[in-house]
């Protein structure tokens, strides 16, 4: 199958946000945390739903379309959360911070919502 660049662009971003989630997961067991931890969780969720978002965005199944959706909605209810982080800190440095990651994002899950809407928006 063919990929349009800016598809491949949006799935190696969603992958390398879903592998550092989870690898800050997994610092997060080795340094002795926590499993009670509301963030443990929610890493753990937020790098797995978008590894999937970025390998199953065209799958058949419903299953998998289920996650990709879940994996978008993930990334931009952390957005909301970085964004309201980085509003208290009104600093140009922290809003560059945040701001282009997150428009980097919103792009990708656009690009990725649009290759799953084609692929069949609950799968197939």
């Amino acid at each position: 199958m063919q990929t349009s660049t800016g598809l491949t662009l949006a799935r190696a971003l969603y992958a390398i946000v879903g592998i550092g989630a989870l690898l800050m997961v997994l610092g997060q067991l080795t340094s002795g945390s926590s499993l009670a931890d509301p963030v443990f969780p929610a890493g753990a969720a937020l790098g797995l739903l978008t590894l999937g978002s970025a390998m199953w965005f065209d799958a058949p199944g419903r299953a998998q379309a289920i996650v990709v959706w879940l994996g978008l909605l993930a990334i931009a209810v952390a957005l909301f959360v970085f964004a309201g982080f980085a509003l208290r800190t009104p600093s140009p440095d922290v809003l560059a911070l945040v701001a282009v990651p997150a428009v980097l994002m919103v792009l990708g899950g656009v690009r990725l919502a649009m290759a799953r809407r084609a692929a069949g928006a609950l799968g197939g």
